[in-house]
């Protein structure tokens, strides 16, 4: 797929705000949630789905549809940087991990509380989640195993939103669900 001069001036104002916090393009990907490779093609104008530039606003301190707004209006200034809320962690707070024990559930909801992304509707998150699946197929693919882990991280993260925003307490649906499997195996069904 071609870049557009739209797409183009959209990825140097990123390659701008990238440059403006100071950070490393991996760690603005990580914050993002996405790959350091779609990061690239989004900063060289390459078309990528809209649901990653929502993920790539909030890492670069924006609100959402910025990069719309750019990508609409060739005289748009630079997007406002969110006071706030929305703006990112810095790398080494989003590194550290929760404190061992915490339910996963629990991890979750504060993840994308201090995202400030916790009004995401459950369409939206199996949206993401579709996409997570899919690099998830990926990673099995090229067996980059500290890849591989990240994925299933994403999975499981989008799981227990959708689940939480059902009333699904996930560990007592997959007992459940792993009953029945062997029920229905030792009773000779596939």
């Amino acid at each position: 797929m071609r870049t557009t001069p739209d797409r183009e001036r959209a990825g140097r104002a990123i390659e701008r705000r990238i440059d403006e916090m100071g950070w490393e393009y991996k760690e603005i990907a990580d914050a993002a949630r996405i790959s350091v490779e779609t990061l690239s093609r989004i900063r060289r104008g390459y078309a990528v789905a809209h649901r990653t530039y929502r993920k790539l606003e909030p890492a670069l301190g924006w609100g959402a549809y910025a990069i719309d707004d750019l990508l609409a209006a060739p005289d748009a200034g630079v997007p406002e940087v969110m006071p706030g809320k929305r703006r990112p962690l810095p790398p080494t707070t989003a590194r550290k991990s929760a404190p061992e024990g915490q339910p996963a559930a629990d991890v979750v909801a504060d993840l994308f509380k201090q995202m400030g992304i916790d009004g995401q509707s459950p369409r939206e998150c199996v949206a993401h989640l579709c996409e997570e699946v899919g690099e998830l197929a990926k990673a099995t693919r090229t067996g980059d195993r500290t890849n591989l882990a990240e994925e299933v991280g994403d999975v499981g993260i989008l799981l227990h939103r959708i689940a939480a925003l059902y009333g699904v307490d996930v560990d007592q649906a997959i007992r459940e669900k792993a009953a029945s499997r062997l029920e229905r195996h030792r009773g000779g069904e596939s």
